[in-house]
Protein backbone atom coordinates (compact mmCIF):
# COMPACT_ATOMS: atom_id res chain seq x y z
CA UNK A 1 0.00 0.00 0.00
CA UNK A 2 1.17 3.75 -0.90
CA UNK A 3 1.85 6.07 1.94
CA UNK A 4 1.07 9.09 0.33
CA UNK A 5 -2.78 8.53 -0.62
CA UNK A 6 -3.42 7.06 2.56
CA UNK A 7 -1.85 10.00 4.51
CA UNK A 8 -3.88 12.64 2.10
CA UNK A 9 -6.81 10.69 2.94
CA UNK A 10 -6.68 11.55 6.08
CA UNK A 11 -4.93 15.37 5.94
CA UNK A 12 -7.83 16.42 3.16
CA UNK A 13 -10.41 16.58 5.90
CA UNK A 14 -8.16 18.04 8.79
CA UNK A 15 -6.93 20.66 6.09
CA UNK A 16 -10.26 22.03 5.85
CA UNK A 17 -11.22 21.60 9.22
CA UNK A 18 -8.57 24.06 10.16
CA UNK A 19 -9.10 25.88 7.73
CA UNK A 20 -12.91 26.15 8.48
CA UNK A 21 -12.50 26.51 11.93
CA UNK A 22 -9.59 28.91 12.45
CA UNK A 23 -10.78 31.09 9.79
CA UNK A 24 -14.26 31.09 9.75
CA UNK A 25 -15.13 30.32 6.38
CA UNK A 26 -16.31 27.80 3.80
CA UNK A 27 -14.34 25.36 1.79
CA UNK A 28 -15.26 24.27 -1.46
CA UNK A 29 -12.58 22.14 -2.08
CA UNK A 30 -8.99 21.21 -1.38
CA UNK A 31 -6.50 19.67 -3.41
CA UNK A 32 -3.30 18.35 -2.63
CA UNK A 33 -0.41 19.52 -5.07
CA UNK A 34 2.83 17.50 -4.63
CA UNK A 35 5.66 19.83 -6.35
CA UNK A 36 8.42 18.13 -5.24
CA UNK A 37 7.05 14.85 -7.79
CA UNK A 38 5.84 17.25 -10.43
CA UNK A 39 9.40 18.74 -10.48
CA UNK A 40 11.12 15.99 -9.47
CA UNK A 41 13.17 17.99 -7.29
CA UNK A 42 13.24 16.47 -3.94
CA UNK A 43 12.92 19.56 -1.41
CA UNK A 44 10.47 21.60 -3.12
CA UNK A 45 7.38 22.49 -0.92
CA UNK A 46 4.45 20.88 -1.81
CA UNK A 47 1.06 23.27 -1.40
CA UNK A 48 -2.68 22.82 -0.92
CA UNK A 49 -4.74 24.41 -3.46
CA UNK A 50 -8.04 25.33 -1.47
CA UNK A 51 -10.94 26.67 -2.70
CA UNK A 52 -12.83 29.00 -1.12
CA UNK A 53 -16.39 30.21 -1.72
CA UNK A 54 -16.16 34.09 -2.00
CA UNK A 55 -13.07 36.85 -2.31
CA UNK A 56 -13.83 37.90 0.80
CA UNK A 57 -13.53 34.74 2.04
CA UNK A 58 -10.44 34.05 0.22
CA UNK A 59 -9.39 37.74 1.36
CA UNK A 60 -10.00 36.80 4.91
CA UNK A 61 -7.64 33.86 4.27
CA UNK A 62 -4.65 35.68 2.65
CA UNK A 63 -4.35 38.05 5.53
CA UNK A 64 -5.28 35.83 8.51
CA UNK A 65 -2.85 33.05 7.12
CA UNK A 66 -3.58 29.59 8.60
CA UNK A 67 -1.58 28.06 12.44
CA UNK A 68 -0.84 24.68 11.95
CA UNK A 69 0.89 23.11 14.96
CA UNK A 70 3.86 25.90 15.37
CA UNK A 71 3.66 26.42 11.33
CA UNK A 72 2.32 29.43 9.94
CA UNK A 73 0.85 28.79 6.54
CA UNK A 74 0.14 31.78 4.01
CA UNK A 75 -2.70 31.91 1.48
CA UNK A 76 -1.89 33.44 -2.15
CA UNK A 77 -4.69 34.00 -5.15
CA UNK A 78 -3.77 30.97 -7.08
CA UNK A 79 -3.78 33.63 -10.27
CA UNK A 80 -1.31 34.96 -8.65
CA UNK A 81 0.94 31.67 -8.31
CA UNK A 82 0.11 30.64 -11.92
CA UNK A 83 1.15 33.95 -12.94
CA UNK A 84 4.29 33.74 -11.37
CA UNK A 85 5.47 29.99 -12.44
CA UNK A 86 4.49 30.82 -16.23
CA UNK A 87 7.05 33.81 -15.96
CA UNK A 88 9.56 31.61 -14.27
CA UNK A 89 9.27 28.43 -16.86
CA UNK A 90 9.58 31.52 -19.83
CA UNK A 91 12.67 32.65 -18.14
CA UNK A 92 14.17 29.27 -17.67
CA UNK A 93 13.62 28.73 -21.80
CA UNK A 94 14.86 31.82 -22.44
CA UNK A 95 18.06 30.37 -20.76
CA UNK A 96 17.78 27.27 -22.20
CA UNK A 97 17.35 28.87 -25.45
CA UNK A 98 20.24 31.16 -25.05
CA UNK A 99 22.73 28.33 -24.28
CA UNK A 100 21.80 26.75 -27.12
CA UNK A 101 22.70 29.97 -29.52
CA UNK A 102 25.94 29.92 -27.38
CA UNK A 103 26.73 26.61 -28.21
CA UNK A 104 25.89 26.86 -31.79
CA UNK A 105 27.67 30.03 -32.08
CA UNK A 106 30.69 28.88 -31.14
CA UNK A 107 30.72 26.00 -33.97
CA UNK A 108 30.57 29.06 -36.36
CA UNK A 109 33.89 30.83 -34.63
CA UNK A 110 36.65 32.26 -36.30
CA UNK A 111 39.56 33.11 -34.35
CA UNK A 112 38.06 33.27 -31.20
CA UNK A 113 35.22 35.09 -32.11
CA UNK A 114 31.49 34.41 -32.60
CA UNK A 115 29.95 35.36 -35.55
CA UNK A 116 26.53 37.04 -35.47
CA UNK A 117 23.59 34.51 -36.45
CA UNK A 118 20.03 35.59 -36.50
CA UNK A 119 17.93 33.10 -34.47
CA UNK A 120 14.53 32.75 -32.82
CA UNK A 121 13.88 34.47 -29.50
CA UNK A 122 11.56 31.78 -28.58
CA UNK A 123 12.28 27.63 -29.60
CA UNK A 124 8.56 26.11 -30.13
CA UNK A 125 8.13 23.98 -27.22
CA UNK A 126 7.94 20.70 -29.26
CA UNK A 127 11.43 20.91 -30.65
CA UNK A 128 12.89 22.18 -27.93
CA UNK A 129 15.57 19.26 -27.16
CA UNK A 130 17.10 18.77 -23.48
CA UNK A 131 20.00 17.55 -22.63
Amino acid sequence: MKLLPLLLQHLQPLVQYLIQTQLGVPVRSTQFDPLDIRSAQPGVNTRWVVELCTTADMTKAIQSGLQAGTCKLVFYPHDDITRRETAAYINYIEVVNAHAVIADSADYSVCGKLKTRSFQRFMPLATLKLS
